[in-house]
């Protein structure tokens, strides 16, 4: 929740700053400026009603605002952007926008890029040129970010290429070329072949106008397509959404071309079947959204996730952002609490500092990866070296950028020293090889030296077959998958083994797949007693076969043992004891005799129990006559003196978890590390690698050659920063030139889930929880809530938390509660505490109205 300020509040904050930095403190300095101008007005009226000196704001003339703009670009050789100047808002003021300011400076303008019109013909043209430059060759569509603007403004990516003087990557086939393949597809087959079946198909249909008319001019008879009637089609798309509970989706189904066919787009087919349509995607949707659609995404992915989206996970953001102004304000419009970023801010003096101290700890200039405020450094100074100028230290040379040259010369020294081709792991410039040639095996083909093959070789479909049949020979049987190794490359070229062998003209392997043998309770409990005989004692779960048939039957394995006479497993788990308020007091106090002094909670093995019985550890110590712990409030000084003894002690820099006052150094410095730095110590520092993009392109690449397939997430452990590169895996995935891995999630009706639900309740015996349920929460999203899934399933709802107590029902639950603890019971030893203290207004009403006297507890009062 966003915390109120007061008027008070506020001035309260000023003032203990100004005290902490002995003057009025900067708006960047107070967590709260925004809160302080929405309130006063401005940060320096804000100053003024903490009775503080307010800043002063330098009054610039349009005259300095020209000078300042024009000494900008001759600094940088090129117009300035907004982002680049200080006194960028002083000039919007003054000149209207910046680009008039620019223009009133005699300096070109920084053309505004829209969503619709990013980039003129020229610079595309430019991008595309520069790309073959530093490929060698011309870049395919997946290697420019730019495909989709350069499809839109020149037709075709090809055309675009064209345009920049590039030879295209599209290889022309002839007519007769086609119809040879459309022939020899058919005779494979021992049919005329479908669309999704062969590899040209926008070939052929660019050539003969339709695919069917290219199975023509191959003398191929075409495959009749199912005529679909507009009725037929709505009367489709209603079914499936009876199946889904939702209106389904474009891949859905199947009969989706006769859909766009009849109605122009499957939205407005599913208008007209009474259907809400989906939300258009913003790569296929040409009209902005409005605000109501932006609200209904918002809401929708709030639903999903249980909680208030974030802003990387709204594909929309940038939209939202936009149109209400910031992407918390679209969260306020859909009634959603903005998340709080808890960021850090720093001073200049605080940068300026931590650059120091990092350079003392190493004895050199740091890098910017081994400073982790580079991102505050290069806001604050326009520059990570402009940042290193201002702390007096010597600024960062650029690694040396390597010429064609000196890479072949680097590669044949390698060479030399290897007396083989260097794989690209042993060249440390292995991704500026990369960026000049295209790929490390182009690098190695420009020094004169043999790529690194890879050991992978390719069949065709008569060796698999060959191979197949001289297999069945050896064995006089037909052969398993698992006694082929070439079983994935015959997986590729078939579809299925059992495929290969029938091309191969050998029987096909039936799969003995045994099925799970249905045991009756009684035929299980024999079982139990056999084994139990066998053992000479009770079994264990891990000793039976039959152990999730027993589960399925019983609930659980004790259940079932219980059931065959047998005594049950004890789980070697000790119960708490129960101690009365006169033990725990005993327990206080003998503590208190062995220490000398109160004990604190981690001393006292009892701490939690004696927490739960008096409300709190120090409630504890009061009621057995002791004086309770006072937390320690540490100064500064006192901190850092702590952190300097500790330092001693180890003989290295402490680690948090090494410090108890760890989060009172949190409070006072706001890091554990700013604390370290106070302390004049090395701070810890996480190892966090750079990586470029050729560097993930490459750790991808080398994967998928280990594997023989795409790899997937989980098996690379940079796939984080691959997602923050790419902007996904499957990015990631297509930019090193990889098959995508498809996400094979599985679509549940509302027969299924209840379904699931009803066999959960026969397998426990009652009904289940959500945590007992897998598809707890595609549940939850196809009914609304779990327990209405439960209502559909016709199983009694989880309500026991819920339930509702007359009067009579609570003096019954006290008079009970006395009967068996010989006394009033006492607030906490009565469950439904809060709901009698409602009833009757306070807990010792109810004990009235159930006629027992309420316990008189003096309290110790101090003088």
């Amino acid at each position: 929740m966003v915390k109120k300020y007061t008027d008070e509040d506020l001035i309260e904050i000023l003032q203990e700053k100004e005290k902490e930095l002995g003057r009025s403190p900067k708006a960047k300095e107070v967590k709260q400026w925004a809160t302080i101008i929405k309130h006063f007005g401005s940060f320096n009226r804000g100053l003024e009603a903490a009775g503080l000196t307010p800043g002063k704001v330098r009054d610039y003339t349009e005259e300095e605002l020209i000078e300042i703009l024009q000494y900008k670009a001759k600094e940088l050789g090129r117009t300035p952007k907004s982002n680049e100047i200080k006194q960028f808002q002083t000039i919007v003021k003054h000149f209207g926008s910046f680009n008039q300011g620019l223009e009133a400076a005699g300096l070109a303008f920084n053309r505004e890029r829209s969503r619709s019109n990013p980039y003129t013909k020229e610079e595309l043209i430019e991008i595309l040129q520069h790309k073959a430059k530093k490929l060698g060759r011309t870049p395919t569509q997946r290697e420019v970010k730019q495909a989709g603007i350069i499809q839109k403004h020149f037709g075709s990516f090809n055309k675009g290429l064209e345009a920049a003087g590039l030879p295209t990557n599209k290889k022309d086939q002839t007519e007769e070329e086609l119809i040879e393949y459309l022939q020899e597809k058919a005779k494979k087959l021992g049919r005329p072949p479908q669309g999704n079946e062969i590899k040209h198909t926008s070939a052929i249909i660019n050539c003969f106008g339709s695919f069917n008319k290219g199975l023509e001019a191959a003398g191929l008879t075409p495959g009749r397509r199912k005529k679909y009637s507009k009725e037929q089609l709505i009367e489709i798309l209603q079914q499936k959404a009876k199946e889904f509970g939702r209106p389904p989706m474009q891949k859905e189904i199947k009969q989706f071309g006769a859909i766009k066919r009849h109605f122009g787009s499957f939205n407005e087919a599913l208008k007209t079947a009474g259907l809400i349509p989906h939300i258009e995607h913003s790569r296929t949707r040409t009209t902005l959204y409005t605000k109501e659609e932006l609200i209904e995404i918002l809401q929708q992915k709030a639903k999903e996730l249980g909680r208030t989206p974030k802003k990387r996970e709204i594909k929309q953001s940038a939209t939202i952002r936009k149109r209400f102004g910031s992407f918390h304000k679209g969260l306020e419009a859909a009634g959603l609490t903005p998340n709080q970023t808890r960021r850090k801010t720093y001073t200049e003096e605080n940068l300026i500092e931590i650059l120091r101290q990092k350079a003392k700890e190493l004895g050199r200039t740091p890098k910017a990866k081994e400073v982790g405020q580079v991102g505050s450094i290069v806001k604050y100074f326009g520059s990570y070296n402009k940042g290193l100028e201002a702390a007096g230290l010597k600024k960062r040379q650029f690694e040396k950028q390597c010429t064609k040259e000196e890479l072949i010369a680097i590669l044949q020294q390698k060479a030399k020293e290897l007396r083989r081709a260097p794989k690209s792991t042993e060249i440390s410039q292995r991704s500026s090889i990369f960026r000049h040639f295209g790929s490390f095996n182009a690098g190695l083909q420009a020094a004169g030296l043999t790529p690194n093959q890879t050991k992978r070789k390719t069949y065709t479909e008569e060796n698999l077959i060959e191979i197949l049949q001289q297999k069945a020979k050896e064995l006089g049987r037909t052969p398993k998958a698992k006694e082929i190794t070439q079983y994935k490359s015959m997986l590729k070229h078939f579809g299925s083994f059992n495929a290969g062998l029938e091309a191969a003209g050998l029987a096909s392997n039936q799969n003995k797949r045994y099925t799970n043998k249905k045991y009756t309770e009684e035929e299980l409990i024999a079982i139990l007693k056999q084994r139990y005989k066998e053992l000479g004692r009770t079994p264990k779960a891990k000793e039976i076969t039959q152990y999730k048939s027993i589960l399925k039957h019983f609930g659980s394995f004790n259940a079932g043992l219980e059931a065959a006479g047998l005594a049950s497993n004890q789980n070697k788990r000790y119960t708490n004891k129960k101690y009365t308020e006169e033990e725990l007091i005993a327990i206080l106090k003998q503590r208190y005799k062995e220490l000398g002094r109160p004990p604190h909670g981690r001393e006292v093995n009892q701490a939690s129990t004696i927490k739960k019985y008096f409300g709190s550890f120090n409630k504890g110590l009061e009621a057995a006559g002791l004086a309770p712990n006072q937390n320690k409030r540490y100064t500064k000084k006192e901190l850092i003196a702590i952190l300097k003894q500790r330092y001693k002690e180890l003989g290295r820099t402490p680690k948090a978890k090494e410090i108890t006052q760890y989060k009172s150094i949190l409070k006072h410095f706001g890091s554990f590390n700013a604390g370290l730095e106070a302390a004049g110590l090395a701070s810890n520092t996480t190892r966090k690698w750079a990586y470029t993009e050729s560097d993930l392109i490459e750790i991808l690449q080398q994967k998928a050659s280990e594997l023989g397939r795409s790899p997937k997430h989980r098996e690379v452990k940079q796939w984080a920063t691959i997602r923050k590169h790419f902007g996904s895996f499957n990015k990631g995935l297509e930019a090193a030139g990889l098959a995508l891995n498809t996400a094979r999630n599985r679509t549940y009706t509302e027969s299924d889930l209840i379904e699931i639900l009803q066999k959960k309740a026969k397998e426990l015996g009652r009904r289940p929880k959500h945590k007992e349920v897998k598809q707890g929460q595609t549940i939850k999203n196809h009914f609304g809530s779990f327990n209405k899934g439960l209502e559909a399933a016709g199983l009694a709802l989880n309500t026991a938390r819920n339930r509702i107590y007359t009067e009579s029902d609570l003096i019954n639950i006290l008079q009970q509660k006395a009967s068996e603890l010989g006394r009033p019971p006492k607030h906490r030893e009565v469950k439904q505490g809060p709901t009698i203290r409602n009833h009757f207004g306070s807990y010792k009403a109810g004990l009235k109205a159930a006629g027992l006297t309420p316990d008189k507890r003096g309290r110790k009062t101090m003088y």
